[in-house]
């Protein structure tokens, strides 16, 4: 299966829709270079091999990279939970847990509790695939999909990193 990743601009929009939907300030991108390097080191190879081994280890390293990287003046921690949730949909996997749980995996990233590998398997433990559903689609329609799915599951989460 050929991996899908997020641009710079998805992840641009996807901060733009979590200030809509949730508040938080003005949008508005505070280092392009960190964005960029965020957004990017997921899809990096060394030998042919991508250096981050699955699905669940990138979207863990998204969520990492963006939330460390404060690229953004407001909405840091919602982007990063949302631009990891829609990678691992866009690519066939739908992750299924509490909502107000993962909110506090983000904030104990952000409080270094806990660490990339550990969300990875969290991603990796709790997912349901849906390969099904997104046969035959655009990348633009799975994001589309994706975005969907993931305001109406996460929007708890969002709402309390919103705080």
């Amino acid at each position: 299966m050929d991996i899908l990743f997020l641009s710079v601009a998805d992840v641009k929009r996807e901060q733009l829709d979590q200030l809509a939907l949730y508040g938080g300030g003005e949008p508005g991108v505070l280092s392009e270079t960190r964005l960029d390097s965020a957004v990017n080191a997921p899809m990096q190879t060394f030998g042919g091999e991508y250096l981050l081994k699955d699905v669940f280890e990138m979207a863990a390293g998204y969520l990492e990279y963006l939330l460390m990287g404060h690229a953004f003046g407001n909405g840091n921690k919602r982007v990063s939970l949302a631009t990891a949730l829609e990678f691992l949909f866009i690519n066939g996997y739908m992750v299924e847990f509490d909502a107000m749980e993962m909110a506090q995996v983000v904030l104990d990233l952000a409080e270094h509790k806990t660490d990339s590998q550990k969300v990875a398997e969290l991603f990796r433990t709790n997912n349901q695939p849906v390969n099904f559903v997104l046969a035959g689609l655009t990348a633009d329609e799975r994001l589309d999909m994706a975005s969907h799915w993931m305001h109406k599951a996460y929007a708890p989460a969002f709402r309390k990193l919103a705080e």
